[in-house]
């Protein structure tokens, strides 16, 4: 588990093309969809999150990986 509170950034090894980023909770309801395009640094914010578990899926280029989360 990875431990955020209310931000989150992401460091990219090359500039991603299109990048999607979507946040679920632990019951798998979608919280958010957000897409980049064209970075290496990803930064937003979750100001509204309850303290909890979620699960981010990023999707870049046709691959996909998950994280869970730990919100404070």
């Amino acid at each position: 588990f990875n431990s955020v509170s209310h931000e989150l950034e992401l460091f990219l090894k090359k500039n991603a093309g299109k990048l999607m980023l979507t946040v679920y909770d632990i019951s798998g309801k979608r919280i958010l969809t957000e897409t980049y395009s064209g970075s290496e640094q990803i930064k937003t914010s979750f100001p509204y999150l309850n303290s909890g578990i979620y699960i981010i899926n990023l999707q870049i280029e046709g691959k996909s990986t998950s994280l869970k989360v730990v919100v404070l």
